[in-house]
């Protein structure tokens, strides 16, 4: 039975893989999920969790578990009244980020802790890290974010309490599939 640990042993043992590889490169964790590499943070977190043994929900069309684009994980979440603030995130949870500040989600990583107001991550095709003093662009890289209990980090658009839609230690809850996403 898979546990939160687990989540963040599974994605902590890809940290430096893919060094420099950008969006348009081939990288394992679209090709395990079959999909085409440009979506490949999205990616990088769903394909963790399958890896873990423990695959997500399908959180949007077209996808069989988790997610590509990261509105539809978003949208999944609130959906699911499965959402939290940075500072009251757990290992495993999913975080997005608003990197725009124009409330759409550009970006998804794994929590790996929160400790002392700063929450700790990992994603895939994330830039630089600023925790394992990686600097250039593209592949798996750990990160650490400011984000004071009560404040939080103004990138940092949700945290998706995985608790709520995979059941750690057992079976997943049943949760209804994601809606699809109107065209705008």
């Amino acid at each position: 039975m898979t546990t939160r640990d687990q989540i963040v042993h599974v994605a902590l043992s890809f940290n430096g893989n893919g060094n420099g590889d950008g969006y348009d490169h081939a990288n394992p964790f679209s090709q395990n999920l079959g999909r085409p590499a440009e979506a490949w943070c999205g990616d990088f977190v769903t394909d963790i969790y399958k890896r873990a043994q423990l695959p997500l929900p399908s959180m949007q069309q077209w996808c069989r578990t988790g997610f590509a684009y990261c509105p539809a994980a978003v949208a999944f979440g609130q959906e699911h009244h499965a959402t939290r603030d940075s500072w009251q995130a757990e290992p495993g949870d999913i975080v997005l980020f608003n990197w725009n500040n124009d409330k759409i989600a550009d970006h998804t990583e794994i929590v790996t802790a929160y400790a002392g107001g700063e929450l700790l991550t990992i994603g895939g095709n994330s830039g630089p890290s600023n925790v394992d003093d990686y600097h250039g662009q593209g592949g798996v890289h750990r990160h650490r974010w400011s984000a004071p209990a009560g404040h939080g980090n103004d990138l940092i658009m949700t945290v998706l309490d995985t608790s709520k839609i995979v059941g750690f230690g057992g079976p997943a809850p049943l949760t209804s599939p994601a809606k699809p996403l109107t065209a705008g």
